[in-house]
């Protein structure tokens, strides 16, 4: 009787640790399923900018773009960037930039940028 106890006790230890890792696994593949919804959000922002003239695109610094709810009520919000390149007085650098709250700490954030180097003359 008491080797069964001692094998059932040692059965539950072990079905802990395997639950242990499958709880770290799911948040993982949460984390990233996020991530992944955040980089096709910035690639969708920087097609959409792609698409208007660096005049149309505002002045220099950080403009807001809007926010996203996609499916399980995270929200995400999008904004980009103008900014000088230095020694380059043609170009302009174009930051999307798409950020959503933590699971964990709705205060932290996590984000998702992409780049594009923009001449301002659109004609070249």
């Amino acid at each position: 009787m008491i080797e069964i106890m001692v094998s059932l006790g040692l059965l539950v230890i072990g079905l802990m640790g395997v639950l242990a890792l499958h709880m770290a696994t799911v948040k993982g593949n949460r984390a990233s399923r996020q991530l992944e919804r955040a980089r096709v959000l910035a690639v969708q922002l920087m097609e959409d900018l792609r698409n208007q003239t660096v005049a149309n695109l505002g002045d220099l610094g950080d403009h807001p773009y809007d926010t996203v709810s996609p499916v399980e009520g995270k929200t995400y919000t999008r904004s980009y960037t103008l900014a000088a390149v230095t020694g380059a007085a043609d170009l302009v650098l174009l930051t999307t930039r798409v950020s959503f709250p933590s699971d964990q700490d709705e205060t932290e954030s996590h984000e998702a940028t992409l780049q594009m180097l923009r001449t301002k003359q659109e004609s070249l």
